[in-house]
């Protein structure tokens, strides 16, 4: 081989070294999704929640709640990524999802298991704890309001139980009034984004919603309210919505009730005329209280 021929040879080899290098680079940069590696049968998933990682308490609501096995089921290596947003779904839907607040990236050999631990935040404040080894699975990814929320604690690593709150505020109506401080940047950053992406006021008590980023955020909810009772009395029939700290928010007269017996009555209600949370009805009759119930204007699941 002469001089120039070896040069040549010399220059191909690098140019495909080259490229190799780059498309490896170019495929570890994109990465797979872990939600299709899965759905493709391209690796095996395992999830449960850790309980508190000191060994003394069982169940955890922030910080690496969720447990987690990869194994790789392909003969190539695969980089596979998990962006914040996720929801974790319990087997058991007695107890809560689990928000993902982190972004992750794994590259794995081939046939190769990888073992560890997810940041995430339990997202349904009525259900039960997450206790050590109940299963999970992968869910699809957030929208709106909470996909912000998992983005923000992710760029921000706000992994704490001021942001848990936050969460809650969310999908719970979780009151903020005293949650927040605002004494760290961590807590400026949790008001302001419960001030402009769910449009509550953490300084005042009682969840004070803006009735404009209401709407917006939450796409009018609504509920029918059915009730049934007997009277005694005839007279005026006046109807009222009182919050939990019986203030009344809405009143209405509805019509005379000409003699005793049964009544009737159903309604809809919605964000438009109330912000979302727990009220009480009360019906009166000549101003005195004939029956009482409650409903709840919440974020379907």
């Amino acid at each position: 081989m002469n001089r120039g021929t070896a040069i040549n040879q010399i220059y191909k080899s690098l140019m495909i070294f080259s490229a190799f290098i780059c498309g490896n680079q170019q495929i570890k940069s994109q990465g797979i999704l872990l939600e299709n590696a899965i759905a493709n049968r391209q690796l095996q998933a395992v999830f449960s929640a850790t309980g508190n990682l000191d060994g003394v308490n069982t169940n955890s609501h922030i910080g690496k709640c969720v447990s987690y096995q990869l194994r790789n089921l392909t003969a190539k290596p695969m980089t596979v990524k998990l962006d914040a947003g996720y929801i974790f779904k319990p087997e058991d839907t007695t107890i809560q999802p689990l928000l993902f607040t982190d972004n992750k990236t794994w590259v794995l050999a081939a046939g190769a298991t990888f073992k560890g631990y997810l940041n995430a935040m339990c997202a349904a404040l009525h259900k039960g704890s997450p206790q050590k080894d109940r299963s999970y699975r992968l869910g699809k990814m957030a929208n709106g309001v909470m996909k912000k929320f998992a983005e923000l604690v992710a760029k921000k690593q706000y992994q704490s139980s001021q942001a848990q709150s936050v969460l809650w505020a969310i999908t719970n109506k979780k009151d903020l009034y005293g949650e927040l401080s605002g004494n760290t940047q961590m807590e400026k950053d949790l008001m302001n984004f419960a001030k402009t992406e769910i449009g509550i006021d953490p300084t005042t008590r009682g969840q004070i919603y803006n009735p404009k980023k209401q709407l917006e955020v939450q796409k009018k909810v609504s509920v029918k309210v059915s009730d049934v009772f007997n009277t005694e009395d005839s007279g005026t029939l006046v109807i009222k919505i009182l919050d939990q700290y019986g203030n009344v928010k809405l009143q209405q007269k509805l019509q005379d009730q000409k003699s005793p017996g049964e009544v009737k009555y159903e309604f809809w209600i919605s964000s438009a005329d109330l912000p979302l949370g727990k009220y009480i009805v009360k019906y009166y009759i000549n101003n005195e209280e004939a029956y009482k119930t409650n409903f709840e204007l919440k974020f379907d699941e």
